[in-house]
């Protein structure tokens, strides 16, 4: 992406963390009842786009807003128009958090995964929230190990933990 399009998405598209921070400092524009801080996306979009594509110190970063100016819904889930046809990279948008860093999981950052699991007490995030398609985390990534290729490393104990997941009784990786 380039900063003239969407700063937000630049920032954690390029690991610009300090941007960032000064960016969140300023006050908010409101923009159609939403809240915005540059770019076209709300603040949530961009915190489920940085769930999806960025790093853990971003999504950090992000959560730390939420604690300080409780702006982000983190349990938001927007649904998806059936005249919406836009690329299905950008199904972040619809999606709970915890759904867009299940798939930022799968690229092998399990640690956004974690950090949101592990805050999920704290900042109420719902971990029992469902997918588009009716399956819950735990029930996601049971399918992914069990059927669709996975590996037990893939995840991390903490969340094989908090979703109350035994690996020697609910996983069987296929060899």
């Amino acid at each position: 992406r380039r900063l003239e399009e969407d700063p937000l998405q630049y920032m954690i598209d390029h690991h610009r963390h300090q941007e960032l921070k000064i960016l969140f400092d300023y006050p908010v524009q409101k923009n159609q009842n939403r809240e915005y801080y540059g770019g076209r996306m709300s603040i949530e979009t961009v915190f489920k786009y940085a769930c999806q594509y960025g790093c853990e110190i971003c999504v950090k970063l992000l959560l730390d807003l939420t604690k300080e100016k409780e702006i982000i819904g983190l349990n938001l889930i927007t649904k998806r128009e059936s005249w919406d046809n836009e690329d299905y990279t950008k199904d972040y948008r619809f999606d709970h958090c915890l759904f867009a860093a299940y798939w930022n999981c799968r690229g092998r950052k399990k640690e956004i995964l974690d950090l949101l699991l592990c805050s999920a007490e704290e900042r109420c995030i719902n971990i029992h929230a469902k997918y588009q398609h009716g399956d819950t985390l735990r029930e996601m990534i049971i399918a992914d190990v069990n059927e669709h290729g996975g590996k037990i490393e893939d995840f991390t104990e903490a969340t094989y933990k908090i979703l109350k997941i035994d690996p020697s009784v609910d996983l069987k990786e296929e060899q």
